[in-house]
């Protein structure tokens, strides 16, 4: 058992110290090589990170923002709980559901309405329809064209 747990012990070390052998050095082991061409060499050895493009980034942000609109706090990922302050989007459908209207949105949303409005009655898709937060709670629906505005909450 002893002789097991030496070899173990032993393998264990030496696997270490291979891995921390063949590790890429850092800027700090780099910097205090005297010789020129060794530190030369060991810089080159510095893996380069890739660089971000930062549009690219800001759009990414942007879009998963827009995908998280109005779901409840806890559901969202904890870096991406600040929101969009409003998403536009094209109504695909309009149907009668449980406890008012039900809108789909071509960006995959499906919001439900709360309040009892006259705007209902003016939802057909193609509509461009934009919701943002209302003033103290819940969502507000406007849309293109058409007055007035309904309270409504997301659903998927």
């Amino acid at each position: 058992m002893t002789k097991r747990w030496i070899l173990g012990t032993g393998a264990a070390v030496l696997a270490v110290q291979g891995a921390a052998a063949w590790a890429a050095p850092t800027v700090e082991e780099c910097r205090v090589i005297p010789d020129r061409e060794k530190r030369l060499d060991c810089y080159d050895q510095i893996p380069v990170a890739t660089p971000v493009n930062p549009a690219q980034a800001a759009t990414d942000r942007q879009a998963e923002q827009e995908r998280n609109f109005g779901l409840a706090e806890s559901a969202k990922p904890q870096e991406e709980r600040a929101e969009a302050a409003e998403v536009t989007a094209k109504i695909v459908s309009v149907r009668d559901g449980r406890s008012g209207k039900i809108i789909e949105l071509d960006n995959g949303h499906e919001w439900q309405i709360t309040s009892n409005g006259n705007l209902q009655r003016w939802l057909k898709p193609d509509q461009v329809a934009t919701i943002k937060r209302g003033m103290l709670s819940g969502y507000r629906l406007t849309i293109e064209g058409v007055t007035g505005s309904e309270t409504l909450r997301r659903l998927q």
